[in-house]
């Protein structure tokens, strides 16, 4: 009898766990996914086995009885995508969820999964009596918890944190927070039209903190850092594209100093002693961006010596006792890792960096955690979306996730004298699609989430892209009107883009990062599945396919930096290196005469050599962030101009003057393949940055 009602419960558990996904918001807008999650949790849920693959198409997508699977992948294809979506359910949502439904690869059967103690009336009736034992110890346990330290902070070591509390809510960019050491004092970029600026706002505990901004600060002035007594602030002024000045000024405002010019945005850390700040800075112009800490009289110290390979070190923050700077090493846009390394008393290198993170993707910001033992970071792991994960900094590389900060939670900032206080922005960037054929940009099937990398198909009727529109970054094709948008992957979560067509137009090849390093595939411009071209542990980025169709290009870092390389079409056999001084993005000349490629390395431009060989030649000068902002057709080189505004321009093919052919209305697109040409020229399309608003929150990390 027990027996049989504890499989009754365990039944009704797992009905109710059916019924919980059915019911989640990743799943709001999945009618037909739905449908087949509960025709097959039903058939589990009644104890049926050998589902085939034929009565699944009939039961669920209404197939002939009869129809044959191995011309139509519905049902494979729809089980693939149920299984990612399962998973981006239990990354977030479900996260706590004690039954979980899984999809085995290899078949159709669900799985319940039991991840936590079964239901409380079948644990009695299983158990019975062997309760009293256990509970009296319980007992007695919390008996000596409360007499010798008391119930209070056995309370508080368990208390929950508390939701998450919205701090700005002006319409703009509410980014790069940061805290002074004591969590009084907030200070923040602010980008919004005229209110922008540097603001800051004070913890008092007596009513809801209000934001002022600071006398002098202005538009283009990004990443404050406040010193730990909240004295004074440090940020960056954009002058022109690529010329950024550091500045210090008082925090009641009065007349800014400029310490340095840096070429980067990126954060700065005040050293402990409020003199000194650690900034990324290139100290030679053919070598990366090192941490190097700066003083008001120009003094420069380094700190770090980036490898062969690494595009630049950056992003520090200082730990609260001040022996430990961690920072980014980038190896390429998409790609860096944490490191820490140690300092002495006088802040000077005391030994080697340590990596902290393994992921081969982006960290969006992060901090060192309240109690010093861990970093923050904003990271994406495996499927799961964008959030806070706490890295233990024992060296045992533990990594938790920090569920109370939700999802997309990027650069936190924490303090840590007394305060539990962890803020960090979640926003929206809203990249789109325009084409210029004559006159005014046209955009392209705009949505409220990132489209880039755009690719014109041969016959010119299609554009292929990225687009972030169903919740992950995936590969989408559209005609060039942005009419019949058809998803092509279904990748679910890792970062997927940089298509470009074959030669006939039947296939698209593009990079994404399922193992978490970057590595080649292709799909059919029907759809169906990916086949996989490469298959190493290093990146492999941004393809193109040669014009005969035979080969495939990409960048690789598997020789220790960013090189072109080439294999056949068909993958695992012939791999080349093509470039032996530095390549990024290749694309071969129409007669397949010539290789163009650009670099990414101090100095950057657009590059060419032979295609049979032989020595290579700079084109024409090319910012290393704007890497793939060009492109080749007959009527000669395409590229953005980023000064004043950003503007696409011809260089003619023949020589003669530089062209405007449109002006873009957003912020310039970089670090990405943001740009292409129709062979003949007549039309470009590219992506711009349209919108982009965040605001900032507030959680208290009781742990």
């Amino acid at each position: 009898m027990l027996i049989q009602e504890e499989f009754k419960g365990q039944l009704r558990e797992r009905a109710a766990a059916v019924e919980r996904v059915l019911a989640s918001r990743q799943f709001a807008q999945a009618g037909r996914l739905k449908q087949l999650l509960r025709f097959l949790a039903d058939q589990a849920l009644e104890g049926k086995e050998g589902l085939k693959e034929t009565v699944i198409g009939v039961a669920v997508f209404g197939r002939e009885p009869g129809y044959d699977p191995k011309t139509d992948g519905v049902v494979r294809s729809e089980v693939r995508r149920l299984r990612l979506k399962l998973q981006e359910y239990y990354a977030e949502d479900g996260a706590r969820e004690g039954t979980r439904i899984e999809i085995p690869k290899g078949g159709y059967a669900v799985q319940f999964l039991e991840t936590t103690p079964a239901p409380m009336e079948v644990r009695e009736a299983k158990r019975g009596i062997r309760w009293a034992i256990p509970l009296a110890a319980a007992v007695a346990v919390v008996g000596l918890l409360a007499a010798g330290w008391g119930l209070a902070r056995v309370a508080a070591t368990l208390r929950k944190p508390a939701d998450p509390r919205q701090l700005t809510n002006l319409v703009g960019q509410a980014l790069h927070p940061h805290l002074s050491a004591d969590g009084s004092l907030l200070v923040y970029s602010f980008a919004g039209g005229g209110d922008s600026g540097i603001y800051a706002m004070r913890f008092d505990g007596a009513a809801p903190p209000s934001p002022w901004r600071i006398p002098g600060t202005r538009a283009r002035d990004f990443q404050p850092a406040v010193t730990r007594d909240g004295q004074r602030i440090a940020f960056l002024r954009e002058e022109d594209p690529g010329k950024f000045v550091l500045l210090v000024q008082s925090l009641a405002g009065g007349d800014a100093r400029p310490w340095a010019t840096l070429e980067r945005r990126d954060r700065m850390a005040w050293l402990p002693d409020g003199k000194r700040i650690v900034v990324s800075l290139r100290l030679r112009l053919d070598a990366p961006a090192s941490l190097v800490v700066l003083d008001e009289r120009g003094g420069r110290t380094p700190l770090t010596s980036p490898p062969k390979g690494v595009v630049h070190d950056g992003l520090p923050a200082i730990s609260p006792d001040g022996r430990l700077v961690a920072f980014v090493r980038a190896t390429e846009g998409s790609v860096d890792e944490i490191f820490t390394l140690p300092l002495d008393d006088n802040f000077e290198t005391a030994g080697e960096p340590r990596q902290l993170t393994f992921e081969k993707r982006r960290a969006v910001g992060f901090c060192f955690a309240p109690d010093g033992a861990a970093v923050l970071a904003s990271l994406q792991r495996g499927r799961s979306a964008r959030g806070l994960w706490r890295i233990a900094l024992d060296g045992r590389g533990e990594m938790e996730r920090v569920p109370e900060a939700g999802i997309n939670a990027v650069y936190p900032a924490a303090a840590f004298m007394g305060s539990k206080r962890v803020v960090y922005s979640v926003g929206v960037d809203d990249l789109n699609l325009y084409r210029v054929t004559e006159g005014e940009p046209a955009a392209i099937s705009p949505s409220a989430t990132l489209e880039s990398s755009p690719a014109i198909s041969p016959d010119g009727q299609w554009v292929a892209f990225r687009s972030a529109r169903s919740g992950s970054s995936e590969i989408w094709v559209s005609r060039l009107d942005g009419s019949a948008p058809r998803r092509l992957t279904y990748v679910g979560g890792p970062v997927t883009g940089s298509p470009r067509w074959s030669p006939d137009g039947r296939y698209l090849v593009y990079d994404t990062r399922v193992d978490g390093n970057a590595d080649i595939w292709t799909v059919g411009f029907g759809g169906g599945e990916s086949r996989r071209v490469t298959a190493d542990a290093t990146n492999e980025v941004v393809p193109w396919w040669s014009r005969d169709g035979a080969h495939i290009y990409f960048a690789s870092d598997r020789s220790g930096q960013w090189e072109i390389w080439k294999t056949h079409a068909e993958g695992g056999r012939g791999t080349v290196q093509v470039t032996k001084a530095g390549g990024f993005r290749a694309v071969e000349s129409a007669d397949g005469a010539w290789l163009y490629y650009s670099k990414r390395e101090p100095g950057g431009g657009l590059w060419r050599q032979a295609t049979a060989g032989g020595p290579e030649e700079r084109v024409m000068k090319l910012e290393p962030s704007l890497w793939g902002a060009w492109a080749i057709s007959a009527r000669g080189v395409y590229r953005l101009e980023n000064n004043a505004s950003a503007a696409i321009v011809l260089e003619p093919a023949g020589g003669g003057p530089t062209q405007e052919v449109a002006r873009l209305r957003g912020l310039p697109v970089m670090w990405e393949a943001s740009l292409d040409a129709a062979a003949n020229g007549g039309t470009v399309v590219f992506a711009q940055l349209d919108r982009a608003i965040s605001d900032l929150f507030e959680i208290d990390l009781w742990r």
